[in-house]
């Protein structure tokens, strides 16, 4: 995925390119769960936070809740986005 400025949340979860387009730095925050780092796009240098988690750790209602809260983001950054 190449970018000049920020990629869509949408576009950055469907195609797994972050994976491969950008680096994780500096830990922020870490739980029993997994933890937020920063990512670092290694093309355009844009920085997100990024939250990296630990599924085999979650029962079935907390992948649920992850599950939701990924759905719940898709839209805010949807509705959000210029039309």
């Amino acid at each position: 995925m190449t970018t000049t400025g920020s990629a869509k949340f949408s576009e950055l979860v469907s195609s797994h390119s972050w994976r491969v387009d950008s680096v994780l730095t500096t830990l922020f925050l870490s739980g029993a769960f997994g933890e937020v780092r920063m990512c670092v796009h290694r093309e355009s240098g844009a920085q997100r936070a990024v939250k990296v988690l630990r599924k085999s750790h979650m029962d079935d209602d907390e992948k649920r809740m992850l599950f939701n809260e990924i759905n719940i983001l898709k839209e805010i950054v949807s509705s959000n986005a210029p039309k």
